[in-house]
């Protein structure tokens, strides 16, 4: 049976109101979910991310957004897809950088500030610690045919 959610009657703030509100549904929502026992809130947050994986997320950006904690998103998202935000978000990431190296002459530069990494060396780094290669010998082996 769905109880109607009980929101304390001494918030004057909207905001807060707002945000004890959605916090509140989303429980909800995590409890009786579609599927029995597996998380809407986990699902929605990961959709989240495939969608916005060029801006800057963080657990404190997604706490913030869908006002719950970072604790409580990072248990859900690991529960849901044994895998952290942070390793879900870079494995998109590497895997369009893999792709526009291979189909597009964009700059690394450019792909990486598209990918949402403000810096260049970072990406190269995170890039050669996910594929074994730097970008540029990256792209030159899938012009040639003989990247992964």
């Amino acid at each position: 049976e769905l109880s109607v959610p009980q929101l304390p009657l001494w918030i004057s703030d909207l905001d807060e109101w707002e945000k004890q509100f959605v916090q509140q549904w989303w429980r909800r929502i995590d409890e009786f979910g579609t599927a029995g026992n597996s998380s809407r809130a986990a699902e929605v947050i990961r959709d989240y991310i495939s969608r916005h994986y060029q801006e800057d997320i963080s657990l404190t950006s997604l706490s913030e957004r869908f006002h719950f904690s970072p604790q409580y998103i990072a248990k859900k998202f690991k529960e849901e897809y044994d895998t952290t935000v942070v390793t879900y978000l870079t494995e998109i990431r590497m895997e369009k950088a893999r792709s526009l190296l291979a189909h597009t002459a964009k700059p690394v530069l450019e792909i990486a500030e598209t990918l949402g990494y403000a810096d260049e060396n970072y990406f190269g780094k995170v890039f050669k610690k996910h594929t074994g290669l730097s970008p540029m010998k990256y792209r030159k082996k899938a012009q040639r045919g003989t990247a992964e």
